[in-house]
């Protein structure tokens, strides 16, 4: 049992820290930057977490597969690798261009006239797809590469910027200082 603990202990706080990297924001802007703030960050960012999870269940998903093609076909495995950064890149990437040219258009259609302010957040927002995209990978193949400390450390550090930045900007900015914050931590 120990040596189990040992060695599924990363993968445990690995996924209680994306569960608090997911909420961090939420709960401090509740805090530092009230109801408001927080009901137009909140209608913003839970469009982008649909592309967040999206993101985070792809990796998920291609663990199991990367992880036997490491052991057995290095070749495969990065080549796997790689093919799976460029393209969702590219996905992400245009994703995220369109979808700052339909903003305002999207949240009329999703929330009504009502949600406007959260045009800007969401332009903002949008952008950190690409990025989560990248941290993923990252923190994916450290795990397939049994370096599952290194893969916590980039999520810790993640954590502790969100949890810098966003009741720096937040006074400043509003619900936007928010999402520059979710941006730049990422």
């Amino acid at each position: 049992w120990p040596t189990l603990w040992r060695r599924a202990g990363p993968f445990f706080v690995l996924a209680l820290a994306d569960v608090l990297l997911q909420r961090a924001d939420i709960m401090l802007l509740s805090i530092v930057g009230g109801e408001a703030v927080t009901g137009i960050y909140g209608a913003a960012y839970n469009l982008v977490r649909v592309g967040l999870k999206l993101v985070q269940n792809f990796w998920a998903a291609l663990y199991p597969t990367l992880s036997r093609l490491y052991r057995q076909a290095p070749q495969h495995y990065t080549r796997l690798c790689n093919f799976s950064l460029r393209y969702g890149l590219l996905c992400l990437l245009a994703a995220a261009a369109i979808g700052t040219g339909v903003t305002a258009d999207a949240l009329s259609l999703i929330y009504g006239a009502g949600y406007q302010e959260a045009t800007l957040v969401l332009e903002i927002l949008v952008w950190s797809a690409p990025l989560y995209l990248v941290e993923n990978y990252t923190q994916t193949l450290l795990m397939v590469e049994q370096r599952p400390f290194q893969s916590l450390l980039i999520t810790g550090l993640h954590l502790i910027t969100l949890v810098s930045l966003v009741p720096l900007l937040t006074p400043w900015l509003g619900a936007p200082g928010a999402a520059w914050a979710v941006l730049l931590a990422s």
